[in-house]
């Protein structure tokens, strides 16, 4: 039985952008190329509300230190994820509007960049737990395999007794709010504008993301010279007629008109994330407290 993973949810249901962006799972197989500059990600009026990717991987850094615990008692081991990485940046809205950093687009075209060493090494430890044991694995998981288990008494206190669904509410907010504006007609008069741009040059996509999503490009694991090309095109095309400045400015109008109308909803998702970090920041603390304090005395 697979892995439940991660302890919340992922980033990508956490914004909706794969779903808007049709995001895939096939990443460039080559070295990482040297950083560049990549232009600044747009900033949303939901961020405020969601749990970044270093937000994720603390939680998930607490919800360990007490598995690790509980296996213990067992006579078991457990394989730590690696402390959340300084070199994350929170990439949310990469692709939310298709791809938009002509870097990315050159190297490696619509395909994802290969894994940085650190989710390389927090990838090696997911499937390192696909392996783990029948007995590893009823006492980690319990028998249902999902939330009984060591996992399952860890979660409540590493998100501070949070309802275990509670972004579900503003992933079902973000859905409609992108929905609405893409409907929006300066949305939908730029996009086209974009399509005409792209059809100049050969390429024939009614939006963004059927460009993204042809299949053409998913029948490699590497991005081919043609999809790097049309991938910059696209670029280019976007800077051409304006579209994200454009799709931006509609997507904060759609935010902020959620949340004036849903202000219960939104007090909710604030309280609950500052619960469910505040749970896992006082666990790490107490964690490294108590492994000073053990080293302290190992000293004297």
């Amino acid at each position: 039985m697979p892995i439940s993973r991660p302890v919340v949810v992922t980033l990508a249901a956490l914004s909706a952008i794969c779903v808007a962006a049709l995001c895939h799972g096939a990443r460039n197989s080559e070295p990482a190329p040297a950083v560049t500059t990549a232009p600044a990600e747009p900033v949303l009026p939901f961020d405020s509300y969601q749990l970044s990717r270093q937000d994720v991987h603390t939680i998930e850094a607490a919800e360990d230190i007490l598995i690790l615990a509980c296996m213990r008692k067992q006579g078991l081991a457990w394989r730590m994820l690696p402390e959340p990485g300084a070199e994350e940046a929170d990439s949310r809205h990469t692709r939310r509007y298709g791809i938009m950093d002509a870097g990315a687009a050159a190297r490696h075209g619509y395909h994802l960049p290969p894994l940085s060493p650190n989710q390389a090494r927090r990838e090696a430890v997911w499937q390192a737990r696909e392996k783990l044991s029948s007995r590893e694995r009823l006492a980690a998981y319990g028998a249902k395999g999902v939330s009984g288990g060591c996992r399952g008494q860890a979660r409540p206190r590493a998100t501070g007794g949070v309802p275990p669904n509670w972004m579900n509410v503003l992933n079902k907010h973000s859905s409609q709010a992108f929905a609405a504006a893409q409907r929006a007609p300066e949305v939908v008069a730029v996009i086209q504008k974009w399509s005409a741009c792209m059809a100049e040059a050969g390429h024939r996509y009614r939006d963004p993301f059927a460009a993204s999503g042809d299949p053409t490009w998913w029948r490699s694991e590497r991005p081919s010279a043609r999809e790097r090309s049309v991938a910059q095109t696209d670029v280019r095309c976007k800077e051409k007629v304006g579209l994200v400045s454009v799709w931006v400015q509609a997507d904060r109008r759609a935010q902020l008109d959620t949340i004036r109308e849903h202000p219960e909803d939104f007090r909710m998702l604030a309280a609950s994330k500052s619960a469910s970090l505040n749970a896992a920041h006082t666990i790490l603390r107490s964690s490294r407290s108590s492994a000073a304090d053990r080293s302290s005395q190992a000293q004297r």
